[in-house]
């Protein structure tokens, strides 16, 4: 078996249909998975047989100081959305909501410390628990819905915001926002996030 890098990396894989594809993994259900993260887009997966809280990964600073993944948000360290590609469409759920959920990759948005210039090192470490999440059951049960947990939030006077969903045949584009906040800034911030890839 090859080695492919980091438990927790998440990878996209595309077969003709009908294809049998088997799998092989070792189970890490007792051990804290550390997955480097770039600036830009991740690609990160749940190595466990069983989902885990956003709420209850940590980001690691490359000093090795520890933060909740709130903080990381509200210190502009990465964007409070969490992207998910599911039977041709992307699936947005709003940091610290949701879950990991297990064997599933699902993309996080390092913030650049200069756009033009990405940095394609490791600068931080998300730190994922072995600690199954209680709310698994509801979650999946909500997915097919509109959680307005989940939609970008805007504050201050004037602001408001409104979900687009573009159709075209068997392809659906589920999350696309409009709006205005007064806390919006001409960059990167938290009412705003790019596509994934």
């Amino acid at each position: 078996i090859p080695d492919v890098g980091p438990v927790g990396i998440g990878y996209f894989l595309s077969i003709p249909s009908g294809a049998l594809v088997k799998t092989y993994g070792v189970s890490y259900s007792q051990n804290l998975v550390r997955i480097p993260l770039h600036e830009g887009w991740n690609l990160v997966g749940d190595p466990f047989p069983f989902s885990v809280s956003f709420g209850s990964s940590e980001i690691e600073m490359p000093n090795g100081n520890r933060l909740t993944v709130s903080d990381a948000v509200a210190q502009n360290l990465m964007l409070p959305y969490i992207y998910e590609y599911v039977a041709g469409s992307y699936k947005l759920q709003q940091l610290p909501n949701g879950n990991y959920d297990a064997w599933q990759a699902q993309w996080l948005y390092v913030v650049p410390k200069n756009i033009s210039n990405y940095n394609p090192k490791n600068v931080l470490t998300l730190l994922i628990p072995p600690t199954q999440s209680a709310s698994t059951g509801a979650v999946r049960s909500a997915k097919g819905r509109a959680a307005s947990a989940n939609d970008p939030t805007v504050t201050g006077p004037g602001s408001w915001t409104l979900r687009l969903i573009a159709r075209s045949n068997d392809l659906v584009d589920a999350y696309n926002y409009i709006g205005m906040s007064s806390n919006a800034t001409n960059g990167n911030d938290l009412t705003k996030a790019p596509k994934p890839p």
